[in-house]
């Protein structure tokens, strides 16, 4: 982190996170606002009467709360030279409220767009927390224009990172083997290729049309990998195995992230299916950790119908675009045209991460300027 000491503040998570860090960097993580002595029941009470956003302000007066106190106990000086950067709706009322005690800079990143939250205290203080922002982070101007659209604000400095990764950062390509056709023991005459829908496995991203589709569909296995632990015997999976037992695999023991290189790299083509249900989902391009790892590793695309990644598509040609997942001839199709022209999106997929994706290039300004602000 190019001089700064970095203190990474969270609460327990079933995703798997980096087990090692920088030596710059240290972690401490904090019990859940919602397992704690007398706040569980306000938190779940709030959440029946659904008052989601007031269960949020109280999780975050919590987290901002512990966090002050870890950094008091670390005798972290408070200086403006300092920066607290807190991500979305939580942590990131948790970091402006920690920012304001502590007579620190403070940045807002956003990676979910906050959508339907209801007038009222919670709102307005997520609303100053952005106005307040010393810099907006988001992935691209068409987010940018759908969160200001609810929240205006004036930001002094807003920086475009998409939601990717490091060129640089693979596993050893010595170590061989394909993560899936391992995994699953896949026949490479019976199943020659494999379409990976990676991330949380869910209605939003079509599980259940894609397995009905691939059910018609030869030469294709079709894996859907979880980036939480989930059970076989959950009753969504049991459902899934129901509709497709025969081309559908389900891989619900996630990797660390150190690994997460192997599960992409393991795949013919990647699906970025998502459902129209809103702005963050359908201003998805740039904010799709899956699509930046597609591209990453060459891995042409199957994608939603959705305008961001329609246009990103038209400027690149990194796959194709369907209307409706669960249609087994449009599919079929779809597959059909990437695989004739496998080579050429690719090399388009593998260019269009070097110029849009890249973490290190595209977070550079980023860096530049906390490091002038410091001076």
């Amino acid at each position: 982190m190019r001089g700064w000491t970095v203190r990474i503040h969270t609460v327990p998570t079933d995703v798997p996170i980096p087990q090692t860090v920088l030596d710059c960097c240290t972690s401490t993580t904090f019990s859940k606002a919602d397992s704690m002595a007398g706040l569980w029941r306000l938190i779940g009470f709030l959440t029946k009467r659904g008052a989601r956003a007031w269960a949020n302000l109280v999780r975050a007066v919590v987290f901002a709360l512990q966090s002050l106190r870890a950094s008091a106990k670390s005798g972290d000086q408070r200086s403006m030279a300092n920066l607290t950067i807190g991500v979305d709706q939580v942590s990131g009322l948790a970091g402006w409220l920690r920012s304001l005690i502590r007579g620190e800079r403070f940045v807002y990143l956003s990676l979910e767009l906050p959508v339907n939250e209801p007038r009222g205290l919670p709102r307005g203080l997520h609303h100053r927390a952005l106005a307040s922002a010393t810099a907006l982070i988001i992935q691209d101007e068409d987010r940018l224009a759908a969160l200001t659209r609810d929240y205006p604000c004036r930001t002094r400095q807003v920086f475009f990172i998409p939601n990717s990764t490091m060129s640089d950062i693979a596993p050893d390509e010595t170590t061989g083997g394909n993560y899936f056709r391992d995994k699953f023991a896949l026949d490479p005459v019976r199943f020659p290729n494999i379409v990976l829908q990676a991330g949380t496995v869910e209605d939003g991203t079509y599980p259940r049309e894609l397995a009905a589709a691939f059910r018609e569909i030869e030469g294709f296995a079709l894996v859907l990998h979880e980036r939480r632990k989930r059970s076989p015997d959950d009753p969504f999976m049991a459902g899934l195995r129901d509709i497709n037992s025969t081309t559908l695999f389900l891989s619900l023991d996630p990797v660390p992230f150190e690994e997460i290189d192997r599960v992409f790299r393991s795949a013919t083509i990647g699906c970025a299916l998502y459902k129209d249900f809103d702005s963050n989902w359908g201003e998805i391009a740039m904010a799709s950790g899956k699509l930046s790892f597609y591209l990453k590793h060459g891995i042409p695309v199957l994608m939603s119908n959705l305008n961001s990644l329609v246009k990103l598509n038209e400027r690149y040609v990194i796959g194709r675009v369907i209307l409706d997942p669960g249609n087994a001839v449009e599919v079929r199709q779809e597959l059909t045209e990437i695989m004739g022209r496998y080579e050429e999106l690719s090399a388009n997929c593998k260019r269009c991460f070097k110029e849009l994706f890249d973490f290190e290039t595209r977070a550079d300004p980023f860096f530049k300027f906390i490091a002038s602000e410091r001076q």
